[in-house]
């Protein structure tokens, strides 16, 4: 017995794809029909008693059967209609022998926001071996093949008042309408155009479109701007103005480069910046630099000022321009041996390369160092002063880097 069921819920999936899109072209049509329309249907059902309807009886559960029905629709929402049907429960378990009634019914339905999706609610008269009455509560659709025929769905459960049973009811069918008048066909207007649909030749007039007496739209352009004034935003453009789609004039700069927009690939140039061919910012090569001097105290080569702003500048420099490499120059006063003080330039050299490596991260691999002794002395002069002045390193990184002409 499921399977009538299961058939009938395959079946009504089947029509819903194959007939969405004609549903959709017929929505106008199939779910504002007039007062006065009527249809008449067949259908085929399933249906399911309650376990205790039949007590004498108890594999009489399911069963299936057809019917007939009547429809009337009174206004674009409300609706009755008469049904006359049979019911054969099956015996089931395989044997022979099925349990046969009759049904007549009336409903009144309403059609929820004048779609052809609708609820109702009636009663029945059974008929089996002896005589029911049952109330009647559901939900169906129209399914709109075209004006005339529909597919009928619908779920149904019923009360019996006598004693309080309930039953289920899937039903599957087709309709043919008829009895709408031909006026009120002739006055349909799907586009609200003012022209009715038997006598539109565009039947997708945009809303409030000014259309001939064919219901097309009349072209027209009172700024002569190019666009018709049912897409003209701005229907007042002085005349020689450049429009958009829209009918509004055309920024020809908005960043004042020298550039029109239609063709500027930067619009937001900043004011007084050198512009290329598509407005965008000019850039130029331009060389960067940073310089490192440390002194030292007479024989040592301990950097004693660790945190000198100089040094901090260079190792960023250096962190920011991971690409540059350095050379570290180390240099001594004239005082004492020559020998001796190359020896110390060098590891003043090499002290502010651990110093930039162990302090400030930079990668060894990228500072050189060399010792250059008394032999590049700043001050000549035999003073602590000009002594104090040629203890020292020195190094010096440069760079190129784009920026605005």
């Amino acid at each position: 017995m499921i399977k009538p069921l299961l058939l009938g819920s395959i079946l009504a999936v089947s029509v819903h794809s194959a007939l969405h899109a004609q549903e959709t072209n017929n929505t106008s049509a199939a779910e504002n029909s007039e007062a006065g329309s009527q249809w008449i249907g067949v259908f085929g059902h399933y249906y399911r008693a309650d376990e205790q309807k039949f007590p004498n009886e108890r594999l009489f559960e399911e069963g299936d059967g057809y019917g007939f029905e009547y429809g009337y629709k009174f206004t674009k929402d409300w609706a009755a209609r008469v049904e006359l049907a049979k019911i054969e429960m099956d015996q089931g378990l395989g044997t022979s022998g099925n349990l046969a009634g009759e049904s007549i019914g009336i409903d009144a339905m309403y059609f929820i926001n004048e779609s052809s999706t609708y609820v109702f609610a009636g009663a029945r008269y059974q008929d089996f071996y002896d005589s029911r009455r049952l109330g009647t509560v559901g939900i169906g659709k129209h399914w709109s093949v075209n004006d005339d025929w529909k597919i009928v769905t619908e779920v149904a459960g019923l009360h019996d008042f006598g004693e309080s049973h309930r039953d289920m009811l899937v039903k599957l069918g087709v309709a043919y309408s008829f009895g709408t008048s031909s006026a009120s066909k002739q006055m349909a207007d799907q586009d609200n155009d003012g022209v009715s649909d038997a006598m539109d030749r565009c039947a997708n007039t945009p809303l409030g479109a000014s259309v001939d007496e064919m219901g097309c739209e009349i072209v027209l352009d009172s700024d002569n701007d190019g666009i018709a004034n049912s897409l003209d935003k701005c229907p007042s453009t002085p005349a020689g103005t450049r429009v958009d789609a829209t009918g509004c004039a055309i920024i020809l700069d908005s960043d004042n480069d020298g550039i029109l927009n239609d063709v500027d690939e930067c619009t937001n140039t900043p004011k007084g910046d050198k512009v290329d061919a598509v407005g965008c910012s000019v850039l130029v090569e331009k060389e960067v630099s940073q310089s490192l001097r440390i002194n030292f105290a007479s024989e040592s080569a301990e950097v004693r000022d660790i945190d000198a702003d100089n040094i901090e500048e260079f190792a960023a420099f250096l962190t920011r321009f991971p690409n540059t490499d350095v050379l570290i120059e180390g240099h001594a006063s004239a005082r004492g041996d020559a020998d001796y003080n190359m020896q110390l330039s060098t590891k003043r050299a090499d002290a502010a390369k651990a110093l930039l490596v162990n302090e400030y991260g930079i990668e060894a691999t990228r500072i050189r160092t060399k010792g250059y002794g008394e032999t590049q002395l700043l001050d000549k002069a035999d003073t602590e002063q000009a002594h104090r002045k040629n203890r020292r390193i020195t190094a010096r990184v440069s760079t190129s880097i784009k920026v605005k002409a």
